[in-house]
């Protein structure tokens, strides 16, 4: 091993060994081999892997992240003697700087369009229906029947009623609705 000896420095500063050995040097090498050759390309494919990655994980921050590497990747196609650690700070730069400008930005737009929907508890889904009107798409035979509401099929029990009845929904019973016949009056709302 050669023994690189520096004008001022004491002897205990100098390293008698290096810092890798065998394979981790080996691969350290490649790694730094492979940093100082990426191009354009491959800037471009990582913009793409970052860009999929917000696709399967939405979260905002591969969004940026790949948004960055694309434009590292446009520079590099202009610039090809780019360094690497220059690309990579770059990159985290404008990373950080899209993000921050979208944390800025976002929020903002969400709060004026969100809609506030009313939480209901998981075992009280039915409360929500207490006091709506519906029609029967089936008969209630034996006091129990079966009501279609939006998407979910509820078990009803009442008095018998034919298919077509406007019902109203007095209460409920865990998932079980309890329901009772409504005459109707002009225009009362039917769901």
């Amino acid at each position: 091993m050669r023994r690189l000896v520096f004008s001022g420095l004491p002897a205990t500063c100098l390293r008698t060994r290096p810092f890798f050995s065998g394979k981790d040097e080996r691969m350290s090498q490649h790694f730094y081999a492979f940093l100082a050759h990426m191009n354009h390309w491959h800037w471009g494919l990582f913009a793409v892997g970052l860009t999929l990655m917000e696709w399967v994980a939405p979260r905002s921050v591969f969004l940026w992240l790949g948004l960055s590497a694309g434009v590292v990747s446009a520079l590099l196609f202009l610039l090809p003697t780019l360094s690497w650690p220059v690309a990579w700070v770059l990159f985290v730069a404008i990373a950080v700087l899209a993000a921050g400008l979208a944390r800025i930005r976002v929020p903002r737009r969400r709060a004026a369009t969100a809609v506030r929907l009313p939480v209901i508890p998981p075992g009280r889904r039915a409360s929500q229906y207490v006091g709506r009107l519906f029609t029967l798409s089936q008969p209630i035979h034996d006091g129990v029947g079966l009501l279609q509401i939006d998407n979910t099929l509820w078990t009803i029990y009442g008095l018998d009623m034919a298919a077509g009845t406007s019902v109203k929904v007095v209460g409920f019973e865990g998932s079980i609705l309890s329901v009772e016949a409504v005459e109707q009056q002009g225009d009362l709302p039917v769901e």
